[in-house]
């Protein structure tokens, strides 16, 4: 599993910084770009779940959900 999390903002579970950052998580194979994830906008929470990786198949999930974690 994948995940960014807002460590500014650990204490305050209704922050919406990392939500309004526009970030950005991009996936390379070499100098190749395979997936992109932007985060998900107008959402609560300090810690995003950005995708899962299973190395058995080699795929990436997208989950793109938002939660609190202090």
């Amino acid at each position: 599993s994948y995940y960014v999390h807002n460590y500014t903002d650990k204490g305050y579970s209704y922050s919406s910084s990392l939500s309004n950052s526009r970030a950005m998580v991009k996936v390379y194979t070499g100098n190749q770009i395979i997936a992109k994830y932007s985060v998900p906008t107008g959402k609560i929470g300090t810690l995003w779940h950005v995708f899962d990786y299973d190395p058995a198949t080699d795929a990436l999930t997208p989950v793109n959900a938002m939660s609190y974690s202090n």
